[in-house]
């Protein structure tokens, strides 16, 4: 089977959950006697477009170079053009796409190809245009809003004079308001109006819903709150199919030492969004005398940025915090199998952290918020405890609790059970993948 993996963010460059899932994918599909390809960008930015072509791990990569685009949700007609005449010459069986940024021109491409396109859901992107289902960046977002609320929520973004001119433009029709706004970037020499996007941005979502059925012939939810948010934004129920993410972490083969100490860990990027400050107060609010330590594998530099600053006060104040700086993948299964739990305190609607799964398959209970994605994988009192969204204080009890109680970190320990390896995914990704009837094939206009 001939399949391409189109994602606009890829490893090396990368290094995020994503993009270490697809990369096992790759090489796996790959082992299993599959030619399988990467389609991703280049930061380098053309016009026409460009493709450079490299071999990684023995998987074909190619690097695309296109036009500047405003939106993530814009159908660039001149990528359109280049994949129709690219899925000619590769002739792909699949096309399965994951983060989908500026690469929507794929689609109608693909449609009148008759190649089946399937949609791994990273996180809420695909109509939502903050991501994190956060709504104004405070609250955890109903699954079914859209629209006008939708474009309030992400003004938000912007200072309240732009958010003052983009609701006054709204007055205009939608053709105007975008002429007007390039017409005065072409004069002022500079975009002031970022804010006027939003109701462009409206129609391009609403776009991807009308041609939902018509364009993917099948969405992986990796999380039951990914399945419900497709669903809940009008999803045709029979194309959205849950399967968990696979790792191929493996405990070390050296266990580490053991310890009285309670030991717990954080990996993860220093977003806000991942709640590392919500870690160090839980930290503050438990009494000196609490013999623990937390290790904080992140990448917190002393960059001037206002989080980093914050993480970094808040660990120079309590011994217990140790800054750790990034870990390595190679040295991950080490790091893990090093703490007696991984604390996963996100404060956003996480949809299936990969983190949580490499965890638990090197037989590490994980504390973590109680959000839908992180409780298809975490149990509280099995393999580990749960806790309120964004909730220190709550987060605080689970650590105390661990404290106290030696005997129920044995406990969880042995209530972790092995997730699915990325063969296990693999196969079903394959057998999902035969079972797509191939779309009708529509007449492929010549390109100009």
């Amino acid at each position: 089977m001939r399949i391409v993996i189109a994602s606009a963010l890829a490893w090396p460059r990368y290094v995020g959950g994503g993009e270490v899932h697809t990369r096992q994918l790759a090489r796996e599909f790959l082992a299993r006697g599959e030619a399988v390809s990467f389609l991703t960008f280049d930061p380098e930015r053309s016009a026409p477009v460009r493709v450079r072509r490299e071999i990684l791990d023995g998987i074909p990569y190619d690097h695309l170079s296109v036009p500047d685009f405003e939106s993530p949700y814009v159908r660039s007609a001149e990528l359109e053009r280049w994949a129709d005449s690219w899925f000619g010459q590769e002739q792909p069986d699949v096309v399965h796409l994951f983060g989908f940024g500026g690469l929507l021109g794929l689609l109608p491409a693909a449609r009148r190809r008759g190649i089946p396109v399937v949609h791994t859901a990273l996180e809420f992107s695909y109509f939502c245009r903050q991501y994190t289902l956060q709504f104004e960046n405070r609250t955890p977002c109903a699954l079914d809003r859209r629209g006008r609320v939708c474009e309030e929520c992400a003004l938000q973004n912007y200072s309240p004079s732009q958010r003052r001119a983009a609701r006054l433009a709204r007055g205009l029709p939608l053709a105007w308001q975008t002429a007007l706004r390039a017409g005065l970037r072409r004069v002022l020499g500079a975009d002031y109006f970022p804010g006027w996007a939003q109701r462009e941005v409206t129609e391009q979502i609403e776009t991807q819903r009308r041609q939902f059925t018509d364009e993917l012939s099948a969405v992986v939810a990796p999380s039951t709150l990914v399945r419900d948010f497709f669903v809940a934004q009008g999803a045709d129920p029979s194309r959205v199919h849950f399967v968990h993410y696979g790792t191929d972490v493996r405990p070390p083969t050296t266990p580490a030492p053991k310890s009285d100490r309670l030991r717990l860990g954080f990996v993860g990027r220093p977003d806000r969004a991942k709640g590392i400050h919500v870690l160090c107060e839980a930290v503050r609010q438990l009494p000196r005398e609490f013999d623990f330590e937390v290790a904080i594998h992140s990448s917190i530099k002393d960059d001037g940025s206002a989080y980093g600053a914050q993480i970094r006060q808040a660990v120079a104040g309590d011994v217990r915090l140790r800054l750790m700086g990034p870990v390595s993948r190679e040295g991950l299964p080490a790091a893990l199998a090093a703490v007696d739990a991984l604390v996963v305190p996100s404060i956003w609607y996480e949809n299936s952290p990969i983190v949580i799964t490499e965890a638990l398959a090197c037989g590490v209970p994980v504390v973590c918020s109680d959000s839908p994605g992180n409780a298809d994988l975490v149990q509280d009192g099995r393999n580990g405890l749960t806790f309120r969204l964004g909730d220190a204080g709550a987060l605080a009890r689970c650590i105390e609790r661990l404290v106290r109680e030696p005997a129920l970190r044995a406990q969880l320990r042995q209530g972790v059970r092995p997730p699915p390896t990325t063969g296990e995914v693999a196969r079903k990704l394959l057998e999902l993948y035969v079972s797509l009837p191939r779309a009708r094939q529509e007449p492929v206009p010549t390109a100009c």
